[in-house]
């Protein structure tokens, strides 16, 4: 059975219809759908750049976490970049939740919502891998830190005379010379101070780790949600194409059908000819 192209048709009757103005029932039920799948791809397409902008940072985040010389270091900066990139993640979750309510608003149409549903995981497909690249890189920060301090600790040594703290005492009995003098005290401070800022770089790194481990379990079930979602409509997807197999397979009977009787019909038509030529010709 050959395939006819009604092209000309389907266009004749859009334009047969445009020119009438659409049924009431119609434009009501088919207005609203576009103008909300409109709004929702703008709405996502903001969310993948917003995405986007995010891996920048983390990429970022990234080059200054591989340094691991002592005097390269920026804790400052990657504190700012660090705070930045989890506001950012944090921002996008709840975008991609209001982003998710207004795709099962999209109208009846499945189509729309297949479209809606599999927009929504490909975001969160792409979050969740920048969140993970910014748990590695966080990761990556707490050893380059730990590997600073053991640096620092081989390079000074324990019996190294760092600053003149290991100096001999004065005979004059003053405290100061007790203690290395003001050189040593300061350098006893500054090395103090050096230390609590490392143990609060590491805390703020891991407090980010946990966090993050928050995320992901949330956005893990958004995941899982979204998939027993898509899942569901493949179901309907492959329980439809089954009766348009079935439908298909019906019709083709039918016409075999039509088809066998066919020459019935003709004989018929013929035996039928034939005796009113019969009875015209040689009765009448």
């Amino acid at each position: 059975m050959g395939v006819v192209d009604r092209t000309c048709e389907f266009r004749q009757v859009l334009m047969e219809l445009s020119s009438k103005g659409c049924a009431a029932g119609v434009c009501s039920l088919s207005g609203p759908v576009p103008q909300a799948q409109s709004e929702l791809n703008a709405w996502s397409a903001e969310i993948g750049s917003q995405i986007h902008q995010t891996s920048l940072k983390v990429h970022e985040l990234r080059k200054m976490a591989k340094r691991k010389g002592i005097f390269e270091d920026k804790t400052s900066e990657i504190q700012e970049l660090t705070y930045s990139v989890k506001k950012d993640i944090e921002t996008l979750n709840k975008h991609l939740e209001a982003l998710e309510q207004k795709a099962k608003n999209t109208g009846p149409n499945r189509n729309y919502q297949a479209h809606s549903s599999n927009m929504v995981e490909t975001l969160k497909t792409r979050l969740l891998g920048v969140t993970k690249d910014f748990k590695d890189a966080l990761e990556m920060r707490t050893k380059a830190l730990e590997q600073q301090d053991t640096r620092r600790n081989l390079w000074q040594g324990p019996g190294a005379n760092t600053f003149g703290q290991q100096r001999m005492p004065a005979p004059s009995g003053n405290p100061d010379d007790l203690e290395g003098g003001p050189g040593g005290a300061q350098a006893v401070a500054l090395q103090s101070r050096y230390h609590s800022s490392r143990a609060e770089a590491v805390q703020s790194v891991q407090r980010t780790i946990g966090e993050l481990a928050q995320m992901f379990q949330k956005m893990a079930v958004m995941v899982t949600a979204q998939e027993e979602m898509i899942q569901r409509i493949d179901q309907d997807i492959d329980s439809t194409l089954d009766n348009v197999n079935t439908a298909q397979d019906d019709l083709l009977k039918y016409f075999h059908h039509i088809s066998s009787n066919r020459g019935l019909i003709i004989k018929v038509f013929l035996i039928l000819i034939f005796f009113v030529v019969f009875f015209v010709v040689f009765l009448a």
